[in-house]
């Protein structure tokens, strides 16, 4: 066999080894649960069988790979027919997750079973809105309405209702940081104020004698002022 010949069948017998590992494949997720981080999802591609008629992927359920660093994490919200990449572990994946320490490899280590989903693929069908900020990091929603956009200078936060369920929320600056008021109650102390102001400086108080028309007129307007004091877009218990 010549040299040309020897190669090329090196090379034919190397492509054949290598085109039948999974190396990665594309997946649509058919459900998904946080407890456990497992996705069934069914692999985009099919086998033929002996009369060389494709046959699809019969679904698999995998572990999902989230980001993680530190004890801190962001979970994906992967939906019915999202595409998936999944990637092979050279190990037995469930079982590294589960002891966190290596194992011997086995001879199927590059099968379909010891994968897990590594991220989602946005499909070309589908774009990302215009409208977002052209620059720093976006965690958003693809109708454009919700997202939190990271830059170097600044941390912008836009949806059409953000809900902070904390004990404890400060904003500014730590050195000169007041508490907040609950708005009703601040509002309830103003307006008994704003009464016990009104019978002082009306005929019949305590000194029975009205105040002038404009500290009369300053008083009223303070307490019609009351009845929008409070924001409607902004609440906290």
């Amino acid at each position: 066999m010549s040299h040309d010949k020897t190669t090329e069948f090196f090379e034919s017998l190397r492509n054949d080894i290598l085109g039948s590992i999974h190396s990665g494949i594309i997946a649509r997720v058919q459900t998904f649960t946080r407890t456990p981080l497992e996705a069934t999802v069914v692999p985009l591609y099919s086998i033929a069988d002996k009369q060389a008629i494709p046959q699809p992927m019969n679904p698999i359920t995998l572990p999902v790979n989230i980001m993680w660093a530190g004890n801190c994490f962001i979970i994906p919200d992967y939906k019915n027919g999202d595409l998936v990449y999944c990637a092979p572990g050279m190990n037995d994946f469930r079982s590294v997750l589960s002891s966190g320490t290596n194992i011997t490899l086995n001879e199927s280590y590059h099968a379909l079973e010891n994968m897990h989903v590594a991220h989602g693929i946005k499909p070309d069908s589908i774009s990302i809105p215009s409208s977002l900020p052209q620059s720093g990091t976006i965690i958003g929603h693809v109708s454009g309405q919700s997202y939190v956009n990271i830059s170097d200078l600044k941390i912008e936060v836009k949806a059409p209702e953000v809900i902070v369920n904390s004990q404890v929320v400060k904003v500014g600056d730590e050195a000169t940081l007041e508490k907040s008021p609950k708005g009703e109650t601040l509002k309830s102390v103003l307006e008994a104020l704003g009464d016990i102001v009104s019978g002082l400086t009306t005929a019949g108080g305590p000194s029975n004698q009205a105040a002038d028309p404009a500290t009369q007129a300053a008083v009223a307007s303070w307490k019609a002022t009351l009845e929008s004091f409070l924001s409607t877009m902004v609440k906290n218990s």
